[in-house]
């Protein structure tokens, strides 16, 4: 019976500071909502709206938004000596709908090197983090649902986030778990995209 209203503007954000010792550092971790977007575009050369961040750019960095089409990205990055910018990041290939739930996760698998985005508990694109990336998100400690840069415009619900990478059948029990709640229905275009 409650959700979190983002409408889009910088000072509508969720803003939670993490201990220490439950930041990401160089573990593995995970993100699932349950979203109804209003909007995806932005009057900005970067078209899209931010849905989660955590830690200081460019020094230690993780985000995940939506972009103009609906479709889920991410992007980590770290600095290195010297002042390098190293990044990674993914996207998926299937788009969210204005004005309908979905259920979103994003899965890093530090050990496995892979980021895996779900949508309504298919996969819907997958990235592989290079060997050589070796980011410690243990800076800053700020975690935002939403941003004061280009926030989320939408209903957030159901927000969870693990410092595990979760298995395909972890998410998907979890948006089984709430589809009849949010009246979700499984998308034929969906499953064939995860294909």
């Amino acid at each position: 019976g409650q959700a979190l209203l983002f409408d889009g503007t910088s000072p509508r954000i969720v803003s939670v500071h993490i201990p220490a010792d439950r930041r990401f550092g160089k573990g593995s971790w995970s993100f699932m909502a349950m979203l109804k977007p209003v909007q995806f575009s932005i009057d900005d050369r970067q078209n899209q709206r931010r849905l989660f961040a955590f830690g200081t750019y460019p020094d230690a960095y993780l985000v995940i938004d939506l972009m103009s089409n609906g479709t889920v990205s991410c992007y980590f990055c770290y600095k290195v000596e010297g002042g390098k910018v190293v990044s990674t990041g993914g996207g998926s290939s299937f788009g969210l709908k204005t004005g309908e739930w979905a259920h979103v996760a994003l899965v890093c698998d530090r050990a496995a090197r892979l980021i895996s985005i779900y949508v309504n508990g298919f996969t819907q694109g997958s990235s592989t983090i290079a060997a050589d990336f070796d980011g410690d998100f243990a800076l800053g400690g700020e975690l935002t649902l939403g941003s004061g840069w280009h926030n989320y415009w939408g209903v957030m619900d159901e927000v969870k986030i693990h410092r595990r990478a979760l298995s395909k059948a972890d998410v998907r029990a979890e948006y089984k778990g709430l589809q009849g709640t949010f009246g979700v229905k499984d998308s034929p275009e969906a499953a064939a995209a995860e294909q």
